[in-house]
């Protein structure tokens, strides 16, 4: 159970790595933001935004 947890974590680690370089890349591009890298962002600005919640009370 502990391996599947372990996989799970690494997967989702890689998924933001790869939506973050996305976002990047289409940042670079100049293009304004569709939909889809709307919600990217959206989805990512959460999730650091949670992480620093966590971060801040684990202190």
């Amino acid at each position: 159970m502990s391996q599947m947890n372990h996989d799970n974590v690494d997967f989702t680690f890689e998924a933001v790595s790869r939506l973050r370089r996305i976002l990047g890349e289409h940042e670079r591009s100049g293009e304004p933001d569709s939909p889809f890298f709307a919600g990217i962002r959206e989805a990512l600005d959460e999730l650091d935004a949670f992480a620093d919640r966590g971060e801040s009370s684990a202190a």
